[in-house]
């Protein structure tokens, strides 16, 4: 007997273990590519049959327990009734012949991923990890190390391979969180005076949003920390010229003023 991720027991049987359609954990990749182990064994892309059933697995686990008539929507919204049927219990099945058939559950009148089964998936693990790593102070030791495992994580994004409107903002939310590691780890090596480690940091930061101002002020102290005060004057001016080239605004007082005070 084990126990759940929820903290009931679970009981397993000799004959479960004897089969092949039972499943006791999963690891899912989904971050810069998309794999999956079940059990310890690698599933192939051509377990699946159909995109629609790597979706719907997919689709289940980041969006949790849904209606049949709420997946039907989402999946085959111009189909007729007969047709959604066919495709929704086609779908299932193919999940199931390739995850096992204990991996989608019915319960209360949804559908779900199975709560007993364990899933290590690197997209739960990246929030998690980011999220305590927030808690924390730049000068705590863990700080660091939490934001550099969810960097490490973070392969590119998530489920590429995949297209679905549900997916849109899942891709942008994880892609703002591994904005949001990079700066914190910035803000780390900052903290114990890596100055150079620091700038390079902000500097990647700033590939995926070069707008973003609180990194901008980051990389000018950090100039300006390093007795660099030429940097931090022409760092301003290349960003006045970005914003007013690309966005036609001038840079916020913030920015400005928090320029000056380094230069002064």
């Amino acid at each position: 007997m084990r126990s759940s991720q929820f903290g009931h027991p679970v009981v397993i049987r000799l004959e479960d273990r004897l089969s092949s359609e039972f499943i006791y954990n999963l690891r899912v990749h989904t971050l810069g590519r998309e794999k999956i182990e079940r059990d310890g064994v690698p599933v192939l892309p051509a377990d699946w049959r159909a995109a629609a059933a790597r979706e719907l697995f997919f689709y289940l686990l980041f969006e949790g327990p849904k209606r049949r008539e709420t997946i039907s929507l989402d999946f085959w919204p111009d189909s007729s009734a007969a047709r959604v049927r066919s495709n929704f219990h086609t779908t299932l099945y193919r999940v199931r012949q390739a995850l096992g058939e204990n991996v989608i559950v019915f319960n209360n009148d949804t559908y779900e991923i199975n709560p007993d089964i364990d899933i290590w998936c690197d997209a739960h693990e990246f929030e998690a990890l980011v999220e305590r790593a927030q808690g924390l102070s730049p000068r705590d030791a863990r700080t660091e190390d939490l934001y550099r495992r969810a960097v490490d994580l973070y392969q590119g994004d998530f489920l590429p391979q995949l297209n679905g409107e549900w997916l849109d903002g899942y891709r942008e939310h994880l892609s703002e969180v591994y904005l949001e590691s990079l700066v914190g780890l910035g803000r780390c090596a900052h903290a114990r005076r890596d100055l150079q480690q620091s700038l390079r940091l902000f500097k990647q930061a700033l590939k995926l949003d070069p707008y973003h101002e609180e990194v901008h002020r980051s990389i000018m102290s950090c100039y300006a920390e390093r007795g660099e005060r030429q940097k931090v004057y022409l760092h301003l001016k290349q960003i006045q010229q970005l914003f007013r080239d690309d966005l036609s605004v001038e840079l916020t007082r913030e920015t400005l003023q928090h320029a000056r005070s380094l230069l002064s």
